[in-house]
């Protein structure tokens, strides 16, 4: 515990700058290797999905921002792992906190801006990484710092900023515009830039998929070693765990992609069972059937793979047969 944690940044590799060199994120021992190219070819789609709207200018960029980290009320102890905001990690693929991007909708050309380290950072999150550091290994064209993200707009003459801003229709919360000091400056547009992100997120890359058969494959393992070891009398958190302990320890998932549900006998009814109000606390009974719902998540991408088998004691499967 502590005021900050260390984060999956750790895990990139940077070996070159194009070819099979290029930078990588991998979890090591054999997890997939995703080369950070993917993120830069989802950059230029979506500017050219810009591009192609009635809005667009020339001298337009488009403004993200990252996620910061997580707190538990007033402590200063994470309450989970830091994850990134999706958009973001679509975009750039970076891990870090506080970080924020800009994308030149003519060209395609990348900026990442992160927070100068605090003096006592590397006490807990080990040496700061330096600006050159990010450009090299999430393959962004720059690095700045955020006190330099208004400057920096200022200098490359931008005539409009897209911005982030819109409903989501199957949780019907809206994700509000991004704001930064300085914002005033500029013309904004915060209507245009969600709903082409998010018909960009739905057509997947060959290399986004290649994530997402990885990410399922490593799930359906993990799905069979539950069913290998369920047995009566066995509580449903443990399953979990089975299923959380596989993904993490051989394929790299340090998250699951939602929280596992899963529920046996006739708690099968509750469509997200498991969650606050039912957190996976009863014991599997003989003869009942298990409705396991449960994915992980690889690189912020995951998959959701259900199962439904019955659960009975060695001795009875004999007397039935």
């Amino acid at each position: 515990m502590g005021a900050q944690q260390s984060n999956l940044g750790d895990n990139f590799v940077a070996t070159g700058d194009d070819g099979d060199d290029a930078p990588y994120f991998s979890m090591g021992n054999n997890t997939l290797k995703i080369a950070m190219d993917m993120h830069r070819d989802i950059r230029f789609n979506l500017c050219k999905s810009v591009r192609s709207d009635a809005s667009y200018q020339p001298h337009s960029w488009m403004y993200f921002e990252g996620k910061t980290g997580h707190r538990r009320y007033d402590t200063d102890v994470n309450t989970m792992p830091f994850r990134q905001e999706s958009f973001f990690s679509w975009l750039f693929g970076a891990k870090e906190p506080g970080l924020a991007g800009i994308i030149s909708c003519d060209t395609g050309y990348s900026i990442l801006f992160i927070p100068k380290p605090k003096p006592d950072s590397e006490v807990w999150s080990g040496p700061a990484k330096d600006p050159n550091w990010y450009k090299k290994h999430y393959l962004v064209d720059n690095c700045k710092y955020v006190e330099d993200l208004t400057t920096t707009l200022e200098e490359r003459n931008v005539k409009l900023i897209y911005l982030m801003e819109g409903k989501n229709r199957f949780s019907g919360v809206t994700a509000p515009a991004p704001s930064f000091p300085g914002m005033e400056k500029f013309t904004v547009n915060k209507t245009t830039l969600y709903p082409i992100a998010v018909a960009g997120r739905v057509r997947k890359t060959d290399k986004e998929l290649a994530v997402i058969r990885y990410v399922t494959q490593v799930s359906s393992e993990a799905h069979k070693k539950v069913m290998l070891a369920a047995k009566p009398g066995m509580m449903e958190y443990q399953a979990s765990s089975i299923f959380q302990y596989y993904c993490y320890c051989y394929g790299g998932c340090r998250e699951v992609g939602y929280i596992p549900i899963c529920p046996g006998g006739d708690r099968c009814k509750i469509l997200h069972y498991g969650g606050q109000g039912a957190p996976n606390d009863k014991k599997i009974t003989d003869g009942s059937l298990c409705l396991f719902d449960m994915g992980a998540e690889y690189h912020c991408y995951l998959t959701d793979i259900t199962t439904t088998f019955p659960v009975i004691k060695l001795s009875n499967i004999v007397n039935i047969q």
